[in-house]
């Protein structure tokens, strides 16, 4: 007769006390515990993984956010200078034309004296020298002459002068007339500037709101993996500690088993001496296997 490692264990599990009841149930417990932590602890390690993802992407976001700041400003910068310097032009275009507006009065006030008689003033100066060359004159009437041709010259240059100014008048007058023209377009241009700043302040004043909200929002996600990685930490000790209860808890099963093993072992010798007895009062014969059994306590694995 032999007992099977299966018998042996069945019969170990039905002779357990309440107290290995218990400390199987704390062990299946405790199994479950960790698994339950490792599925949580996975569970925040993925949500961990997806926040850094987010993270990652808000970050590439607020690098582009940042450039095309940089650019705006760069943009409105050249906007302002451009604007400058048509300023600084449109300044020197008032201070020209003010002072072709003067000169114009004072030319204004000469430029058509006496033109028409420029012709006959001439012709009269011919004429009086043709007199003196051609005719016997007396002294006085010579000098008369003479002194009256002077007086025609001096109104022939000033004649002269005026028809000059006349046609300087009209120069100017063009001028004049270009610099209202470029002075005009400077200030439409300027107009057109005035007006891409504010859209560009506008663009700009969203685009840095964007980037404000999305310094935020990563703030707050640095927040959230922080305590996210904080909980993971958390349940790997909370786990660490479960698995050293539970290798506790394995190794004290172990060693009651091993007890119980061990007395029951004692008990089913003990039994099989007082059957090999019985055996030997009835008929006085015994095997080997039970002769061992019944001098030296020894458990065969033969049987008869």
């Amino acid at each position: 007769m032999f007992f099977t490692p299966t018998e042996d264990m069945e019969g170990i599990l039905m002779g357990e006390s309440v107290e290995g009841e218990q400390l199987y149930e704390k062990i299946s417990q405790l199994r479950g515990e960790i698994v339950k932590l490792k599925e949580e602890r996975d569970a925040l390690i993925e949500q961990a993984r997806k926040l850094r993802a987010e993270k990652f992407q808000k970050l590439e976001n607020l690098r582009t956010l940042r450039e095309t700041i940089d650019k705006i400003r760069e943009n409105m910068k050249g906007k302002l200078d451009e604007l400058q310097a048509l300023k600084a032009r449109k300044d020197e275009l008032i201070n020209d034309l003010n002072e072709m507006r003067q000169s114009l009065k004072t030319e204004d006030k000469g430029k058509n004296e006496g033109v028409a008689n420029l012709a006959a003033i001439q012709r009269r100066i011919r004429e009086l020298e043709w007199q003196i060359q051609t005719n016997s004159l007396d002294i006085d009437e010579e000098k008369r002459l003479v002194k009256r041709i002077e007086e025609l010259r001096k109104k022939e240059n000033e004649l002269k002068k005026y028809a000059k100014l006349k046609e300087k008048y009209k120069e100017g007058k063009a001028q004049l007339l270009a610099k209202k023209v470029e002075l005009n377009t400077l200030r439409s241009k300027m107009g057109q500037i005035v007006g891409e700043l504010k859209e560009q302040r506008e663009l700009l004043q969203k685009k840095k709101a964007e980037r404000d909200a999305l310094v935020n929002q990563i703030i707050e996600l640095n927040k959230k993996i922080e305590e996210v990685n904080v909980s993971i930490d958390k349940l790997k000790t909370e786990a660490d500690e479960k698995r050293k209860e539970l290798g506790s808890a394995v190794e004290l099963s172990r060693s009651n088993r091993q007890g119980r093993s061990r007395q029951e072992e004692q008990k089913i010798i003990e039994r099989k001496k007082e059957e090999v007895k019985e055996k030997m009062k009835r008929t006085n014969r015994l095997s080997f296997h039970e002769f061992r059994i019944l001098y030296d306590g020894a458990q065969g694995t033969d049987g008869e």
